[in-house]
């Protein structure tokens, strides 16, 4: 019984261990998203849309958000201008 139980057990743990690792990163990669959203946002109601400063605003405030550990993969960060200027939206 025992050959049995414990790989089962142990692999359900390594699942959850993934799983909480996942969503920790992926809270990470939100709240990074949202805070150079709101940068870049801020930068509309300032000057024109200039496309390749909002990206520089936004890049700023995911790097300083995210840190990067090893065996972690690059953040590409990418804004771009909603229609009409109303809003920036930050893809990463």
């Amino acid at each position: 019984v025992m050959a049995i139980t414990v790989p089962v057990v142990l692999g359900l743990i390594g699942v959850a261990v993934d799983y909480a690792s996942f969503s920790t990163q992926q809270a990470v990669l939100q709240k990074a998203a949202d805070a150079a959203a709101l940068a870049a946002a801020k930068e509309l109601t300032i000057s024109a849309p200039h496309p390749d400063r909002l990206a520089s605003i936004a890049e700023a405030v995911v790097r300083s958000h995210v840190s990067i550990g090893p065996g972690d993969g690059s953040v590409t960060v990418e804004a771009r201008v909603l229609p009409g200027a109303s809003g920036v939206r930050i893809l990463l």
